[in-house]
């Protein structure tokens, strides 16, 4: 080990004198690393929903989370949580666009204001989305 050490300085002795650097005996820079993007890059869009009376609801939407991605979501009305919408059932993420489908146990008001929250399960505030919806019919034009 010593004569390798020797072996190395003696260039660098060599070299210093003249006025140059080494760079030969230093070991090779190791690769620039990555930092970790975290969730910062990932997006979640609700686009839609679609009600059918005494069927069911769903939601669709886009993502760049990636495939296997856990979402999770809630539904109020009115501000309070809807006791039977499976908020605890995990929608795999396949793709850039996903859907939720849930079967309907209880009917819809249709005077209530409905929310739908959704988020990565494992960034719960940071890959967000919220949808505001009714079932008021659209207003009559003149």
């Amino acid at each position: 080990m010593f004569n390798k050490l020797l072996q190395c300085l003696k260039p660098a002795l060599a070299l210093t004198l003249t006025g140059a650097t080494l760079a030969a005996c230093a070991p090779p820079p190791a690769a620039p690393t990555q930092p970790d993007p975290g969730t910062d890059h990932y997006t979640l869009d609700i686009t839609g929903v679609e009600v059918r009376a005494g069927e069911q609801i769903a939601f669709t939407g886009t993502t760049t989370l990636p495939e296997g991605a856990c979402l999770l979501s809630e539904l109020t009305q009115d501000g309070d949580l809807v006791p039977w919408w499976p908020g605890d059932t995990c929608t795999l993420i396949s793709g850039p666009t996903w859907k939720i489908n849930v079967f309907l146990t209880e009917p819809l008001d249709e005077d209530a204001q409905y929310t739908l929250r959704a988020w990565y399960d494992e960034d719960p505030e940071g890959v967000a989305d919220v949808f505001y919806f009714d079932l008021a019919p659209p207003p009559q034009g003149p």
